[in-house]
């Protein structure tokens, strides 16, 4: 089965802005290929090509934007 890698970050956008809603912004967390993680994202959105994802976060420091090749994405969490 081949999936677009276009209509899969579409589904990470989506999945993320709906739990975001859902659930403390804490609770999501992207783990990408390398083993870094991606956590307390509070909205997501895809770059003009879509091959980029940009997670935004809010933490103490202020809000933090952070850009990620969709490739370099493994699996979402919310707990």
């Amino acid at each position: 089965l081949m999936i677009d890698p276009k209509d899969r970050a579409n589904d990470i956008v989506d999945l993320v802005n709906s739990y975001s809603k859902d659930y403390s912004s804490n609770r999501i967390t992207i783990t990408l290929t390398n083993n870094q993680t991606v956590s307390g994202i509070s909205s997501a959105s895809l770059s003009s090509n879509g091959t980029f994802i940009i997670f935004k976060s809010v933490s103490q420091s202020g809000m933090k934007i952070q850009i990620v090749p969709i490739e370099n994405i493994l699996g979402i969490n919310v707990s």
